[in-house]
């Protein structure tokens, strides 16, 4: 969310009756959302704030969440409310161990919000920040264990279906270290459905949406998308974690996100010498400039690089939760999924 280079709005109808909301003086924390008492804020971005917050019942029941509120000055505006509900929409759909899940989508005075659950971790962005500081390089075990996840939960968003039970075509468009999680229980969770797309939104020609270091040639060129461009992002996520490097450095300018990424992908064994040669195959595979040279889908590129480090051992989920409480004692602020980030 921090670099998202944003150049167009999908086409979405307005809501039915729209209402108007009230803004609250900017910074000011609300009391509560709904029924939900709201702890601190998590963080902002450039449509929305997320808010720690608390749901209580009964004989001391405390229930924490993650509430992300559509910034009150978008609320009345229909392409923007359309958006937030779409992404809610999404995720409430997606029921999967590695998708972030939201509960439910509310709205009070001063807009909509939707509640989700909340992640105590630390962004994948943030744990390979810390780690090039002390120049190491996250373990094999743990980078199987991430993309693997990654790819069965992409799997399952390119596979959701509608009422019909026709495909629906969802592509995430917004794969990047900074929207994958890793928790303190030692879960790997992808979050962030706010520039999704499906069969059923006709973007404008020319749409440019997502962060520039990221995005496939046919997203930067604005073409239509399928379940391919998500697999090329997920392939720069999988040489970022094997290397500690960023694959395609892009400033935070309108212009970047019109730059397509070179065809010559850097050898990982570079930085990781005992990287078998099958693996950077796989790489360059995912890393196809043609999508149909690509993995199909992200279960194919799965099970590819698991078959490339074989024998290598998938890290068990304590062995991420305890890298995670490692990395926690080095980073000092928040991110907006709610999760740590380095200082």
């Amino acid at each position: 969310m921090d670099d998202e280079i944003d150049t167009a709005v999908d086409g979405a109808g307005a809501p039915a009756t729209p209402r108007r909301f009230e803004a609250p003086p900017h910074g000011a924390l609300p009391a509560r959302l709904g029924r939900y008492r709201v702890v601190r804020s998590l963080g902002r971005g450039g449509m929305a704030e997320v808010f720690l917050a608390e749901l209580r019942g009964a004989r001391g029941f405390v229930r924490p969440v993650a509430i992300k509120r559509l910034h009150p000055a978008l609320a009345d505006d229909p392409d923007s409310v359309a958006r937030f509900v779409r992404e809610a929409t999404i995720a409430t759909h997606l029921a999967h161990p590695a998708v972030c899940h939201v509960f439910e989508l509310d709205e009070d005075d001063t807009g909509p919000f939707m509640v989700m659950e909340y992640l105590d971790g630390v962004t994948l962005a943030a744990a390979l920040k810390v780690l090039s500081r002390s120049r190491w390089l996250l373990p094999l075990p743990i980078v199987l264990r991430v993309v693997r996840a990654l790819c069965s939960g992409l799997h399952a968003a390119h596979e959701l279906r509608g009422p019909d039970g026709a495909l629906l075509g969802l592509v995430h468009r917004d794969v990047t270290p900074s929207n994958i999680v890793l928790t303190v229980e030692g879960q790997v969770k992808l979050l962030d459905f706010g520039v999704a797309k499906t069969l059923h939104i006709k973007t404008q020609a020319g749409v440019v949406r997502g962060k520039p270091g990221y995005m496939s040639p046919e997203q930067i060129r604005g073409a239509a998308l399928d379940r391919r461009s998500d697999v090329f992002s997920l392939g720069i996520v999988l040489y970022e974690a094997l290397t500690g490097k960023r694959l395609y450095a892009r400033p935070r300018t309108p212009d970047a996100a019109h730059v397509l990424p070179e065809e010559h992908v850097p050898d990982p064994r570079a930085h990781r010498p005992d990287l078998p040669l099958a693996a950077v195959q796989v790489l360059d595979r995912a890393l196809a400039l043609d999508r149909d040279e690509r993995f199909p889908t992200a279960a194919a590129l799965a099970a590819a690089l698991t078959a490339a480090v074989a024998p290598t051992t998938v890290a068990a989920p304590e062995w991420v939760a305890s890298m995670v409480a490692a990395i926690r004692d080095r980073v000092t602020d928040v991110t907006p999924s709610g999760t740590s980030a380095p200082s």
